[in-house]
Protein backbone atom coordinates (compact mmCIF):
# COMPACT_ATOMS: atom_id res chain seq x y z
CA UNK A 1 0.00 0.00 0.00
CA UNK A 2 2.68 2.58 0.87
CA UNK A 3 4.48 1.72 -2.65
CA UNK A 4 1.36 2.08 -4.34
CA UNK A 5 1.24 5.93 -2.31
CA UNK A 6 5.07 6.40 -3.52
CA UNK A 7 4.54 5.83 -7.17
CA UNK A 8 2.67 9.05 -7.89
CA UNK A 9 4.91 11.25 -6.27
CA UNK A 10 8.12 10.02 -8.69
CA UNK A 11 5.99 10.74 -11.90
CA UNK A 12 5.74 14.58 -10.34
CA UNK A 13 7.17 16.73 -12.90
CA UNK A 14 9.54 19.63 -11.77
CA UNK A 15 9.97 21.81 -15.53
CA UNK A 16 8.43 22.29 -18.55
CA UNK A 17 11.14 20.04 -20.56
CA UNK A 18 9.69 16.98 -18.56
CA UNK A 19 6.38 17.61 -20.64
CA UNK A 20 8.07 16.45 -24.07
CA UNK A 21 7.99 13.55 -25.90
CA UNK A 22 10.82 12.29 -27.48
CA UNK A 23 10.07 14.25 -30.83
CA UNK A 24 9.82 17.82 -29.06
CA UNK A 25 13.49 16.61 -27.05
CA UNK A 26 14.92 16.23 -30.83
CA UNK A 27 13.58 19.31 -31.82
CA UNK A 28 15.45 20.89 -29.10
CA UNK A 29 18.75 19.30 -29.45
CA UNK A 30 18.30 20.05 -33.35
CA UNK A 31 17.64 24.20 -31.61
CA UNK A 32 20.40 23.86 -29.36
CA UNK A 33 22.74 22.47 -31.95
CA UNK A 34 22.24 24.72 -34.07
CA UNK A 35 22.36 28.07 -31.98
CA UNK A 36 25.66 26.37 -30.72
CA UNK A 37 27.37 26.22 -34.13
CA UNK A 38 26.32 29.79 -34.80
CA UNK A 39 27.97 30.90 -31.76
CA UNK A 40 31.51 29.21 -32.30
CA UNK A 41 31.35 30.65 -36.23
CA UNK A 42 30.43 33.60 -35.55
CA UNK A 43 32.93 33.90 -33.12
CA UNK A 44 35.16 32.44 -34.84
CA UNK A 45 34.51 34.70 -37.79
CA UNK A 46 35.14 37.96 -35.77
CA UNK A 47 39.10 37.51 -35.30
CA UNK A 48 41.18 39.78 -37.63
CA UNK A 49 42.86 37.15 -39.37
CA UNK A 50 39.48 35.29 -40.42
CA UNK A 51 37.48 38.05 -41.03
CA UNK A 52 39.62 39.67 -43.18
CA UNK A 53 40.62 36.41 -45.19
CA UNK A 54 36.43 35.71 -45.61
CA UNK A 55 35.51 38.93 -46.89
CA UNK A 56 38.45 39.05 -49.50
CA UNK A 57 37.57 35.31 -50.52
CA UNK A 58 33.58 36.38 -50.85
CA UNK A 59 33.87 40.06 -52.44
CA UNK A 60 35.96 41.37 -55.42
CA UNK A 61 39.11 43.20 -54.45
CA UNK A 62 37.54 46.59 -55.93
CA UNK A 63 38.80 49.59 -54.21
CA UNK A 64 40.13 49.82 -50.80
CA UNK A 65 37.09 51.68 -49.72
CA UNK A 66 34.52 48.76 -50.95
CA UNK A 67 36.87 46.43 -49.09
CA UNK A 68 36.94 48.08 -46.00
CA UNK A 69 33.08 48.80 -46.13
CA UNK A 70 32.39 45.00 -46.58
CA UNK A 71 34.77 44.29 -43.56
CA UNK A 72 32.82 46.64 -41.29
CA UNK A 73 29.60 45.21 -42.34
CA UNK A 74 30.73 41.74 -41.65
CA UNK A 75 32.05 42.25 -38.32
CA UNK A 76 28.86 44.02 -37.27
CA UNK A 77 26.45 40.98 -39.08
CA UNK A 78 28.56 38.29 -37.37
CA UNK A 79 28.13 39.68 -34.15
CA UNK A 80 24.49 40.39 -34.23
CA UNK A 81 24.23 36.83 -35.06
CA UNK A 82 26.38 35.80 -32.03
CA UNK A 83 23.86 38.14 -30.07
CA UNK A 84 21.06 36.63 -31.23
CA UNK A 85 22.22 33.71 -31.21
CA UNK A 86 23.12 33.96 -27.64
CA UNK A 87 20.02 35.29 -26.30
CA UNK A 88 17.98 32.69 -28.00
CA UNK A 89 19.94 30.00 -26.12
CA UNK A 90 19.03 32.07 -22.84
CA UNK A 91 15.19 32.29 -23.42
CA UNK A 92 15.11 28.29 -24.59
CA UNK A 93 16.90 27.68 -21.13
CA UNK A 94 14.63 29.79 -19.07
CA UNK A 95 11.54 28.48 -21.10
CA UNK A 96 12.83 24.67 -20.26
CA UNK A 97 13.55 25.20 -16.70
CA UNK A 98 10.69 26.66 -15.77
CA UNK A 99 9.24 25.34 -12.96
CA UNK A 100 5.56 24.03 -13.68
CA UNK A 101 3.26 26.03 -11.32
CA UNK A 102 -0.82 26.41 -10.86
CA UNK A 103 -0.44 29.20 -14.25
CA UNK A 104 1.13 27.10 -16.59
CA UNK A 105 -0.15 23.14 -15.85
CA UNK A 106 -0.58 22.47 -19.69
CA UNK A 107 1.98 22.42 -22.41
CA UNK A 108 0.05 24.88 -24.31
CA UNK A 109 0.70 27.61 -21.34
CA UNK A 110 4.33 26.94 -20.91
CA UNK A 111 6.08 26.38 -24.19
CA UNK A 112 5.75 24.92 -27.55
CA UNK A 113 8.84 23.58 -28.99
CA UNK A 114 7.33 23.17 -32.62
CA UNK A 115 5.60 26.55 -32.97
CA UNK A 116 8.93 28.37 -31.72
CA UNK A 117 11.08 26.25 -34.05
CA UNK A 118 11.15 28.71 -37.00
CA UNK A 119 11.35 31.48 -34.80
CA UNK A 120 14.99 30.20 -33.20
CA UNK A 121 16.02 29.17 -36.78
CA UNK A 122 15.47 32.76 -38.24
CA UNK A 123 15.88 34.76 -35.54
CA UNK A 124 20.04 35.09 -35.58
CA UNK A 125 19.74 36.15 -39.17
CA UNK A 126 17.50 38.35 -38.12
CA UNK A 127 19.75 40.19 -35.40
CA UNK A 128 22.77 40.26 -38.06
CA UNK A 129 20.58 42.22 -40.82
CA UNK A 130 19.23 44.60 -37.77
CA UNK A 131 22.84 45.06 -36.84
CA UNK A 132 23.95 46.26 -40.32
CA UNK A 133 21.14 48.58 -40.67
CA UNK A 134 20.72 50.11 -37.24
CA UNK A 135 24.57 50.92 -37.25
CA UNK A 136 23.56 52.52 -41.00
CA UNK A 137 21.25 54.43 -39.62
CA UNK A 138 23.82 55.49 -36.76
CA UNK A 139 26.28 56.91 -39.35
CA UNK A 140 23.42 58.93 -40.85
CA UNK A 141 22.23 60.50 -38.26
CA UNK A 142 18.44 58.44 -37.40
CA UNK A 143 19.27 57.22 -33.79
CA UNK A 144 22.69 59.02 -31.78
CA UNK A 145 24.02 57.13 -28.34
CA UNK A 146 23.02 59.22 -26.17
CA UNK A 147 23.68 59.16 -22.20
CA UNK A 148 20.77 58.73 -19.95
CA UNK A 149 21.72 60.76 -16.98
CA UNK A 150 22.63 63.83 -19.18
CA UNK A 151 20.79 63.39 -22.54
CA UNK A 152 24.24 64.08 -24.07
CA UNK A 153 25.61 62.39 -27.49
CA UNK A 154 28.16 60.23 -26.40
CA UNK A 155 31.68 60.60 -28.39
CA UNK A 156 31.83 57.20 -30.05
CA UNK A 157 34.40 55.89 -33.48
CA UNK A 158 31.94 53.95 -35.04
CA UNK A 159 34.84 53.18 -37.99
CA UNK A 160 36.66 51.37 -34.62
CA UNK A 161 37.03 46.91 -34.55
CA UNK A 162 35.83 47.12 -30.74
CA UNK A 163 32.81 49.21 -31.50
CA UNK A 164 31.52 47.41 -34.64
CA UNK A 165 31.82 44.22 -32.56
CA UNK A 166 30.47 45.74 -29.66
CA UNK A 167 27.37 47.46 -31.55
CA UNK A 168 26.43 44.46 -33.78
CA UNK A 169 26.68 42.23 -30.56
CA UNK A 170 23.76 44.05 -28.35
CA UNK A 171 21.73 44.91 -31.32
CA UNK A 172 21.50 41.32 -31.54
CA UNK A 173 21.34 40.48 -28.18
CA UNK A 174 18.36 43.26 -27.44
CA UNK A 175 16.69 42.39 -31.39
CA UNK A 176 13.46 43.25 -29.42
CA UNK A 177 14.32 46.31 -27.86
CA UNK A 178 15.68 47.71 -31.56
CA UNK A 179 12.56 47.04 -33.25
CA UNK A 180 11.02 49.38 -31.07
CA UNK A 181 13.08 51.65 -31.42
CA UNK A 182 12.96 51.60 -35.41
CA UNK A 183 9.38 51.70 -35.21
CA UNK A 184 9.67 54.94 -33.31
CA UNK A 185 12.09 56.65 -35.96
CA UNK A 186 9.72 55.35 -38.98
CA UNK A 187 6.79 56.93 -37.29
CA UNK A 188 8.98 60.07 -36.76
CA UNK A 189 10.26 60.27 -40.34
CA UNK A 190 7.11 59.33 -42.24
CA UNK A 191 4.47 61.18 -40.29
CA UNK A 192 2.38 62.88 -42.28
CA UNK A 193 1.95 66.54 -42.81
CA UNK A 194 -1.68 66.29 -40.82
CA UNK A 195 -0.04 64.57 -37.54
CA UNK A 196 2.48 66.90 -37.45
CA UNK A 197 0.17 69.59 -37.22
CA UNK A 198 -1.85 67.56 -34.88
CA UNK A 199 1.19 66.91 -32.01
CA UNK A 200 2.82 70.01 -32.79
Amino acid sequence: MADSEKEPEEKIMKNVYELFDNKDRRHIFIIIAYLVSLMLICTICLFPRVSMWLTGLLFSQDSVGVNALHYYFFNVCCAGVLGSAMFGLRKLYAKLTNPIGKNNLELSDAFRIRLWFSTFYYKPWMGGALAIMTLSMLNAGFISLSDSSTSQAVATNTQALYFQISFGFLVGFGSNEVIKKVDQIISLTFQSTKDKGISS
